[in-house]
């Protein structure tokens, strides 16, 4: 269960990266300024960028989902709904976190180390915090983690992967 969360989580980490990149690169060349001197539209630059992003991320995650059918891992069946619809949440995140950016290798770096520390880290923690801790103080601070964590999209894959993924556990411990 780990194991799947922490190989999905390295693969699903890297496309963001890919995003932010082309978006740097044409930020970098000057792309959107030509393209609109050539009398192209700033909202359909924007909504045809978005729309070719998102669905350029589709064809992996439906991939995972007939993964997961094929090797049937029914216990993660339920993730399918969030796979879906990770590109809709991770797009605009990208797209606007690129904005803090000057060069194209730095926003890809931060873009793809963010993305992999918190898919990783960020469910392991809050799992910790809420489920293996008897102080109240921990369980706090576990929903308080949660509910900051749930900004970045990244987070709620991972965390859907290993809430499925030990759910058998949870249900004992309730």
């Amino acid at each position: 269960m780990i194991s799947l969360l922490f190989v999905i989580s390295v693969g699903i980490s890297l496309l963001p990266g890919l995003i932010v990149g082309a978006v740097m690169y044409e930020r970098e060349k000057n792309l959107k300024h030509m393209q609109i001197i050539s009398g192209m539209n700033l909202c359909s630059y924007w909504i045809v960028n978005l729309i070719f992003d998102i669905l350029k991320m589709e064809v992996p995650m439906v991939v995972c989902c007939v993964l997961l059918y094929a090797f049937e891992m029914q216990e993660y069946l339920p993730a399918m709904f969030v796979f879906v619809a990770y590109p809709i949440g991770v797009v605009p995140f990208t797209h606007a976190s690129s904005f803090l950016f000057q060069s194209e290798w730095s926003a890809q770096l931060f873009t793809v180390g963010l993305n992999l520390l918190v898919m990783i880290f960020g469910p392991l923690t809050v799992y910790i915090f809420m489920f293996n801790s008897s102080a109240q103080d921990d369980v706090y601070l576990g929903n308080e983690l949660n509910y900051w964590l749930r900004v970045v999209p990244s987070y709620n894959v991972s965390k859907t992967l290993l809430f499925l993924g030990t759910r058998k556990i949870l249900e004992r411990k309730m």
